[in-house]
Protein backbone atom coordinates (compact mmCIF):
# COMPACT_ATOMS: atom_id res chain seq x y z
CA UNK A 1 0.00 0.00 0.00
CA UNK A 2 1.39 3.35 -0.96
CA UNK A 3 2.49 6.03 1.45
CA UNK A 4 -0.36 8.23 0.30
CA UNK A 5 -2.58 6.71 2.98
CA UNK A 6 -2.26 7.70 6.61
CA UNK A 7 -2.01 5.04 9.30
CA UNK A 8 -5.66 5.63 10.15
CA UNK A 9 -6.70 5.30 6.50
CA UNK A 10 -4.73 2.08 6.09
CA UNK A 11 -6.54 0.67 9.12
CA UNK A 12 -9.88 1.78 7.66
CA UNK A 13 -9.04 0.07 4.34
CA UNK A 14 -8.18 -3.16 6.14
CA UNK A 15 -11.44 -2.99 8.11
CA UNK A 16 -13.49 -2.29 4.99
CA UNK A 17 -11.83 -5.20 3.18
CA UNK A 18 -12.56 -7.50 6.13
CA UNK A 19 -16.21 -6.42 6.20
CA UNK A 20 -16.58 -6.97 2.46
CA UNK A 21 -14.93 -10.39 2.75
CA UNK A 22 -17.31 -11.35 5.54
CA UNK A 23 -20.36 -10.14 3.61
CA UNK A 24 -19.49 -11.94 0.38
CA UNK A 25 -18.43 -15.09 2.23
CA UNK A 26 -21.76 -15.16 4.08
CA UNK A 27 -23.60 -14.93 0.76
CA UNK A 28 -21.53 -17.76 -0.69
CA UNK A 29 -22.07 -19.87 2.43
CA UNK A 30 -25.82 -19.38 2.09
CA UNK A 31 -25.61 -21.09 -1.28
CA UNK A 32 -23.58 -23.92 0.26
CA UNK A 33 -26.11 -24.18 3.09
CA UNK A 34 -28.81 -24.76 0.49
CA UNK A 35 -26.80 -27.75 -0.75
CA UNK A 36 -26.72 -29.13 2.81
CA UNK A 37 -30.51 -28.78 2.94
CA UNK A 38 -30.87 -30.78 -0.27
CA UNK A 39 -28.59 -33.45 1.16
CA UNK A 40 -30.43 -33.44 4.50
CA UNK A 41 -33.67 -34.01 2.66
CA UNK A 42 -32.16 -37.04 0.92
CA UNK A 43 -31.98 -35.11 -2.33
CA UNK A 44 -28.30 -35.90 -2.91
CA UNK A 45 -25.69 -38.36 -1.78
CA UNK A 46 -23.00 -37.65 0.77
CA UNK A 47 -20.47 -37.94 -2.05
CA UNK A 48 -22.26 -35.26 -4.06
CA UNK A 49 -22.38 -32.96 -1.04
CA UNK A 50 -18.71 -33.60 -0.43
CA UNK A 51 -18.03 -32.53 -4.03
CA UNK A 52 -20.03 -29.33 -3.45
CA UNK A 53 -17.98 -28.56 -0.32
CA UNK A 54 -14.75 -29.19 -2.21
CA UNK A 55 -15.91 -26.93 -5.09
CA UNK A 56 -16.81 -24.21 -2.57
CA UNK A 57 -13.43 -24.43 -0.85
CA UNK A 58 -11.38 -24.47 -4.04
CA UNK A 59 -13.63 -21.97 -5.82
CA UNK A 60 -15.46 -19.01 -4.33
CA UNK A 61 -13.99 -19.33 -0.85
CA UNK A 62 -10.43 -19.26 -2.18
CA UNK A 63 -11.18 -16.41 -4.61
CA UNK A 64 -12.70 -14.29 -1.86
CA UNK A 65 -9.71 -14.96 0.39
CA UNK A 66 -7.29 -13.95 -2.35
CA UNK A 67 -9.32 -10.83 -3.13
CA UNK A 68 -9.90 -9.54 0.38
CA UNK A 69 -7.06 -10.97 2.47
CA UNK A 70 -4.08 -11.45 0.19
CA UNK A 71 -4.63 -8.39 -2.02
CA UNK A 72 -3.52 -4.88 -1.24
CA UNK A 73 -6.30 -3.34 0.90
CA UNK A 74 -6.74 -0.44 -1.55
CA UNK A 75 -7.40 -2.91 -4.36
CA UNK A 76 -9.61 -5.08 -2.15
CA UNK A 77 -11.77 -2.11 -1.14
CA UNK A 78 -11.99 -0.92 -4.74
CA UNK A 79 -13.19 -4.37 -5.79
CA UNK A 80 -15.73 -4.32 -2.94
CA UNK A 81 -17.00 -0.94 -4.13
CA UNK A 82 -17.17 -2.16 -7.72
CA UNK A 83 -19.15 -5.23 -6.64
CA UNK A 84 -21.47 -3.01 -4.56
CA UNK A 85 -20.42 -4.85 -1.41
CA UNK A 86 -19.03 -1.60 0.00
CA UNK A 87 -21.10 1.57 -0.26
CA UNK A 88 -18.83 4.41 -1.38
CA UNK A 89 -20.91 6.88 0.64
CA UNK A 90 -20.02 5.03 3.86
CA UNK A 91 -16.33 5.81 3.43
CA UNK A 92 -14.67 8.86 4.93
CA UNK A 93 -14.63 11.73 2.43
CA UNK A 94 -10.82 12.06 2.30
CA UNK A 95 -10.32 8.34 1.86
CA UNK A 96 -13.06 8.24 -0.76
CA UNK A 97 -11.25 10.95 -2.74
CA UNK A 98 -8.01 8.96 -2.64
CA UNK A 99 -9.82 5.86 -3.89
CA UNK A 100 -11.71 7.73 -6.59
CA UNK A 101 -9.20 7.24 -9.47
CA UNK A 102 -9.03 3.49 -8.95
CA UNK A 103 -12.80 3.18 -8.54
CA UNK A 104 -13.34 5.14 -11.75
CA UNK A 105 -10.85 2.88 -13.53
CA UNK A 106 -12.80 -0.20 -12.47
CA UNK A 107 -16.05 1.42 -13.60
CA UNK A 108 -14.55 2.16 -17.03
CA UNK A 109 -13.35 -1.43 -17.33
CA UNK A 110 -16.81 -2.69 -16.37
CA UNK A 111 -18.44 -0.47 -18.97
CA UNK A 112 -15.96 -1.66 -21.61
CA UNK A 113 -16.78 -5.30 -20.82
CA UNK A 114 -20.49 -4.63 -21.34
CA UNK A 115 -19.85 -3.40 -24.90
Amino acid sequence: MSERFSKRERAALRNLAAEAHDHELQNALTDLYDEFCVWGGDGMSAFDLNDKIHEFHDGISRELYKTYVLSDPELAVTIGIFRKTINLDDIDKNLREKLKPMVEGFERMGEAEKK
